[in-house]
Protein backbone atom coordinates (compact mmCIF):
# COMPACT_ATOMS: atom_id res chain seq x y z
CA UNK A 1 0.00 0.00 0.00
CA UNK A 2 1.17 3.46 -0.69
CA UNK A 3 1.12 6.08 2.38
CA UNK A 4 2.22 9.19 3.49
CA UNK A 5 5.02 10.05 5.88
CA UNK A 6 4.25 12.53 7.79
CA UNK A 7 5.76 14.69 10.79
CA UNK A 8 4.11 15.63 13.91
CA UNK A 9 4.21 19.30 14.23
CA UNK A 10 1.70 19.70 17.43
CA UNK A 11 -0.12 17.16 19.53
CA UNK A 12 -2.23 17.73 22.02
CA UNK A 13 -4.23 15.30 24.14
CA UNK A 14 -7.93 16.26 24.57
CA UNK A 15 -11.00 14.78 26.32
CA UNK A 16 -11.56 12.50 23.76
CA UNK A 17 -8.34 11.13 22.08
CA UNK A 18 -5.72 13.48 20.57
CA UNK A 19 -5.48 16.30 18.67
CA UNK A 20 -2.59 16.00 15.73
CA UNK A 21 -1.22 18.41 13.33
CA UNK A 22 0.62 16.63 11.11
CA UNK A 23 2.67 17.74 7.50
CA UNK A 24 3.29 15.16 4.98
CA UNK A 25 7.15 15.16 3.99
CA UNK A 26 7.24 11.53 1.58
CA UNK A 27 5.58 8.70 0.53
CA UNK A 28 6.46 5.46 1.78
CA UNK A 29 4.99 1.70 0.09
CA UNK A 30 4.44 -0.16 3.09
CA UNK A 31 5.87 -3.84 3.23
CA UNK A 32 4.85 -5.01 6.58
CA UNK A 33 3.09 -4.00 9.43
CA UNK A 34 4.84 -4.79 12.95
CA UNK A 35 2.50 -3.11 15.38
CA UNK A 36 -0.45 -0.92 15.77
CA UNK A 37 -0.39 -0.90 19.93
CA UNK A 38 0.90 1.37 21.27
CA UNK A 39 2.11 3.09 17.84
CA UNK A 40 2.04 2.16 14.06
CA UNK A 41 5.20 0.52 13.11
CA UNK A 42 5.64 -0.47 9.70
CA UNK A 43 8.38 -1.70 7.29
CA UNK A 44 8.39 0.82 4.25
CA UNK A 45 10.42 1.83 1.73
CA UNK A 46 10.14 5.44 0.19
CA UNK A 47 8.82 6.33 -2.87
CA UNK A 48 10.31 8.78 -5.13
CA UNK A 49 9.15 9.97 -8.37
CA UNK A 50 10.65 8.80 -11.24
CA UNK A 51 13.41 10.64 -13.34
CA UNK A 52 11.24 11.86 -16.09
CA UNK A 53 11.48 14.41 -19.21
CA UNK A 54 12.87 18.14 -17.74
CA UNK A 55 11.96 19.96 -20.65
CA UNK A 56 8.20 18.37 -20.69
CA UNK A 57 8.00 19.00 -16.98
CA UNK A 58 9.19 22.00 -17.19
CA UNK A 59 6.11 22.64 -19.71
CA UNK A 60 3.42 21.25 -17.32
CA UNK A 61 4.71 23.38 -14.66
CA UNK A 62 4.21 26.76 -16.32
CA UNK A 63 0.89 25.14 -17.28
CA UNK A 64 -0.11 24.41 -14.32
CA UNK A 65 0.90 27.17 -12.78
CA UNK A 66 -0.72 29.62 -15.41
CA UNK A 67 -3.98 27.63 -15.09
CA UNK A 68 -4.18 27.59 -11.60
CA UNK A 69 -3.66 31.44 -11.58
CA UNK A 70 -6.11 31.86 -14.09
CA UNK A 71 -8.47 29.73 -11.57
CA UNK A 72 -7.49 32.12 -8.63
CA UNK A 73 -8.28 34.94 -10.59
CA UNK A 74 -11.37 34.30 -11.86
CA UNK A 75 -12.37 33.11 -8.27
CA UNK A 76 -11.39 36.35 -6.79
CA UNK A 77 -13.54 38.13 -9.55
CA UNK A 78 -16.37 36.34 -8.73
CA UNK A 79 -16.30 36.81 -4.78
CA UNK A 80 -15.53 40.77 -5.75
CA UNK A 81 -18.93 42.14 -5.26
CA UNK A 82 -19.03 40.87 -1.64
CA UNK A 83 -21.91 38.60 -2.94
CA UNK A 84 -20.00 35.72 -0.80
CA UNK A 85 -20.23 33.75 -3.62
CA UNK A 86 -19.34 30.06 -2.98
CA UNK A 87 -18.09 27.46 -5.57
CA UNK A 88 -19.45 25.00 -2.53
CA UNK A 89 -22.98 23.35 -3.15
CA UNK A 90 -25.19 22.90 -0.49
CA UNK A 91 -24.67 19.33 -0.52
CA UNK A 92 -20.46 19.72 0.41
CA UNK A 93 -19.46 19.05 3.71
CA UNK A 94 -15.92 19.33 5.22
CA UNK A 95 -14.45 16.65 7.15
CA UNK A 96 -12.18 18.10 10.17
CA UNK A 97 -9.19 16.77 8.18
CA UNK A 98 -9.90 18.30 5.01
CA UNK A 99 -8.83 22.31 7.91
CA UNK A 100 -5.20 23.25 6.62
CA UNK A 101 -2.71 26.27 6.11
CA UNK A 102 -3.19 25.66 2.44
CA UNK A 103 -6.33 27.33 1.60
CA UNK A 104 -8.69 25.60 -0.47
CA UNK A 105 -10.77 26.91 -3.38
CA UNK A 106 -7.79 28.35 -5.25
CA UNK A 107 -7.54 31.52 -2.96
CA UNK A 108 -3.84 31.22 -2.61
CA UNK A 109 -0.89 31.94 -5.09
CA UNK A 110 0.84 27.99 -6.20
CA UNK A 111 4.21 30.28 -6.02
CA UNK A 112 3.37 31.13 -2.03
CA UNK A 113 2.46 27.92 -1.64
CA UNK A 114 5.74 26.62 -2.94
CA UNK A 115 7.37 28.79 -0.97
CA UNK A 116 5.73 28.32 2.17
CA UNK A 117 6.72 24.87 1.67
CA UNK A 118 10.38 25.61 0.40
CA UNK A 119 12.04 23.76 3.38
CA UNK A 120 11.57 20.35 2.07
CA UNK A 121 12.98 21.16 -0.95
CA UNK A 122 16.51 21.40 1.19
CA UNK A 123 17.03 17.46 0.86
CA UNK A 124 17.10 15.08 -1.78
CA UNK A 125 13.25 14.00 -0.92
CA UNK A 126 11.48 16.12 -3.04
CA UNK A 127 11.81 18.58 -6.01
CA UNK A 128 10.31 21.51 -6.71
CA UNK A 129 8.21 20.48 -9.68
CA UNK A 130 7.32 17.37 -7.74
CA UNK A 131 6.25 20.08 -4.52
CA UNK A 132 4.22 21.93 -6.95
CA UNK A 133 2.25 19.25 -8.86
CA UNK A 134 1.47 17.99 -4.88
CA UNK A 135 0.44 21.54 -3.58
CA UNK A 136 -1.50 22.20 -6.78
CA UNK A 137 -3.78 19.69 -5.93
CA UNK A 138 -5.25 21.48 -2.90
CA UNK A 139 -8.96 22.55 -3.05
CA UNK A 140 -9.75 19.22 -4.86
CA UNK A 141 -11.15 16.26 -3.48
CA UNK A 142 -9.87 13.95 -1.68
CA UNK A 143 -10.13 11.15 -4.13
CA UNK A 144 -8.40 13.07 -6.85
CA UNK A 145 -5.93 14.08 -4.25
CA UNK A 146 -4.97 10.54 -3.23
CA UNK A 147 -4.88 9.21 -6.85
CA UNK A 148 -2.38 12.08 -7.37
CA UNK A 149 -0.19 10.24 -4.70
CA UNK A 150 -0.05 7.46 -5.95
CA UNK A 151 1.17 8.32 -9.38
CA UNK A 152 4.86 7.69 -9.33
CA UNK A 153 5.33 10.64 -12.23
CA UNK A 154 5.63 14.02 -11.63
CA UNK A 155 4.90 14.38 -15.55
CA UNK A 156 1.59 12.26 -15.18
CA UNK A 157 0.39 14.17 -12.06
CA UNK A 158 1.24 17.20 -13.19
CA UNK A 159 -0.86 16.09 -16.65
CA UNK A 160 -3.93 15.11 -14.15
CA UNK A 161 -3.38 18.63 -11.71
CA UNK A 162 -3.63 19.94 -15.73
CA UNK A 163 -6.95 18.53 -16.57
CA UNK A 164 -8.91 19.34 -12.72
CA UNK A 165 -7.65 23.17 -13.26
CA UNK A 166 -9.16 23.18 -16.82
CA UNK A 167 -12.24 21.74 -15.37
CA UNK A 168 -12.25 24.39 -12.68
CA UNK A 169 -11.99 26.86 -15.27
CA UNK A 170 -14.92 26.03 -17.10
CA UNK A 171 -17.06 25.76 -14.00
CA UNK A 172 -15.56 29.03 -12.81
CA UNK A 173 -16.08 30.57 -16.35
CA UNK A 174 -20.18 29.10 -16.31
CA UNK A 175 -20.45 30.50 -13.10
CA UNK A 176 -18.86 34.14 -14.14
CA UNK A 177 -21.41 33.94 -16.92
CA UNK A 178 -24.31 33.28 -14.61
CA UNK A 179 -23.60 36.09 -12.52
CA UNK A 180 -23.62 38.52 -15.23
CA UNK A 181 -26.59 37.40 -16.13
CA UNK A 182 -27.72 37.98 -12.67
CA UNK A 183 -28.27 34.36 -12.14
CA UNK A 184 -26.08 33.60 -9.80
Amino acid sequence: ATATLVEILEWRRQDVGVFVRVRAVGRVKIDDVKSLDPYFVVIADELADEPGDSEAVAKAVDEVRSLRKECCEMQSALTKDGSGLSLRTSDDFEWGHEKSKIIPEFKQDLDQMVAEHADLLKGDHVTEPELLSFLAMSGFDPVSRLKAVDLLDTEQRLAAVKELLEEQRKLLRAKQSLQSLGME
